[in-house]
C-alpha cells in the first residue's frame, strides 16, 4: 500500500475528514497527502508553498506585519510549544488553535495532538515521535472534530506499532 492507500483507509473512508496528510516529525515537512477525491485535493488543503501575508502583531492597536509563512516552521512551532507567533497557516489557511495536549494516550505512548479552527472546518495532528498524522474536517459536510481526532489517533497508533 502507498501512504495516500493508508491515509484513504484510516482517515477518509468512513467519512470522518475531507483531507489528510502525513509528515516527518525530524522536519515537519508534509510527504503524502490525500483528499476525498484525489491526492491533488489533499494536497490543496494540507500545504501551500511560502508566502506572503498580514499578521496581526498588536492587538490594541491593530498594528500588522507584511511576514513571509512556512507550514512547516509554523506547525513545529505549534506542536512544540501550543501557540504560534504568526499564527498556524495550513493549505494556506490561518487556523486558531483550540486545543493542544502533551499527553494525548496513543497505543500506550503520550503524544502530543494538537486542534485548529477556522470557522466550521478544523485540523487534528498528532505528532508520534517519528511522524505526523494530519486530518480535515469539515463541519458542513456532517464531519466532527471528535471523529477526526478518533481516526487521527487510530492513524496514529497503527504508526507507532507498525513503523
Amino acid at each position: 500500500m502507498s501512504w495516500n492507500d493508508y491515509i484513504s483507509h484510516y482517515l477518509l473512508s468512513e467519512g470522518k475528514c475531507y483531507a489528510g496528510a502525513l509528515g516527518n516529525s525530524s522536519d515537519y515537512k508534509l510527504f503524502a497527502a490525500q483528499g476525498a477525491t484525489s491526492e491533488e485535493e489533499g494536497w490543496a488543503a494540507t500545504f501551500s508553498e511560502d508566502f506572503v501575508t498580514e499578521v496581526l502583531v498588536d492587538e490594541v492597536t491593530e498594528r500588522t506585519e507584511r511576514v513571509t509563512i512556512n507550514e512547516a516552521t509554523a506547525l513545529r512551532e505549534a506542536m512544540e510549544t501550543g501557540t504560534t507567533s504568526q499564527g498556524l497557516f495550513i493549505g494556506g489557511n490561518k487556523y486558531r488553535i483550540v486545543k493542544y495536549e502533551t499527553d494525548f494516550d496513543c497505543a500506550g505512548q503520550e503524544v502530543v495532538c494538537l486542534f485548529g479552527a477556522l470557522g466550521k472546518k478544523g485540523v487534528c495532528v498528532i505528532n508520534t515521535g517519528t511522524m505526523l498524522v494530519m486530518g480535515m474536517y469539515d463541519e458542513e459536510l456532517g464531519q466532527t472534530g471528535g471523529n477526526c481526532k478518533s481516526a487521527c489517533a487510530a492513524f496514529a497508533e497503527f504508526l507507532l506499532q507498525n513503523m
